[in-house]
């Protein structure tokens, strides 16, 4: 993001918040940072964003908007699912300070949150679930992506410094400590095994969506 030194509006210092934690991460961000960034005082920042927390809210909740959630019109309960979950991931690989700054039962809350939010309970309303079944249904998806999304930034790095998908990892690390004392493990590592966490996200989801709709039909009963 090119830096525009001496405007500064709420927008920029959003800008400059997200283009340092894309960066960094969040422990990047910092009020001096940014102000530095924009050619401006520190202090005439929190005339537009009051603290680090509220600057957080809305670097968060811009992001979310430019993930919003396409249309539900045609959609069944498991297609919106899994845009959901296709949604998220994204998110999260291109900034993945912000599955830092939500996977937490209090996360940000801004605007475009509470939407991705009523768009969620909203997309499986056709299932006839409780308030709190529908809530479990849409944690467990949700949880699930922020899962699979912490060990895929996370491979990035370890990719990069050990030059090992974690698959053959895996198996020189066995080698190394005696695959011998574990049959099981050794004859799963020895076959093929996929260390794309992509796969793991799309081959866990249908098992979770297998879950919800058979929790469907135990409630239409």
């Amino acid at each position: 993001m090119a830096v525009r030194r001496g405007v500064l509006t709420t927008g920029a210092i959003v800008g400059q918040g997200i283009a340092l934690a894309d960066a960094a991460g969040l422990e990047a961000v910092s009020m001096r940072a940014i102000a530095d960034r924009l050619g401006a005082g520190v202090m005439s920042l929190y005339r537009h964003v009051p603290n680090k927390e509220r600057l957080v809210e809305l670097m968060v909740d811009q992001v979310m908007e430019h993930y919003a959630y396409p249309d539900r019109a045609g959609r069944t309960w498991r297609e919106n699912l899994t845009t959901l979950a296709e949604y998220d991931w994204a998110m999260y690989l291109e900034h993945p300070w912000v599955l830092v700054a939500t996977a937490t039962s209090r996360p940000p809350v801004g605007p475009n949150t509470l939407r991705a939010m009523e768009w969620a309970y909203a997309g499986i309303a056709e299932l006839g679930l409780p308030p709190e079944s529908a809530t479990g249904v849409i944690l467990a998806v949700v949880s699930h992506v922020q899962a699979v999304a912490l060990l895929a930034t996370a491979e990035r790095r370890h990719s990069a410094e050990s030059g090992l998908d974690p698959v053959h990892w895996w198996r020189q690390r066995l080698r190394e400590i005696g695959g011998d004392r574990h049959p099981a493990l050794d004859a799963v590592l020895a076959g093929h095994i996929e260390g794309d966490p992509e796969h793991w996200l799309r081959f866990d989801l249908e098992l979770l969506l297998d879950g919800v709709e058979r929790l469907a039909e135990r409630h239409r009963r």
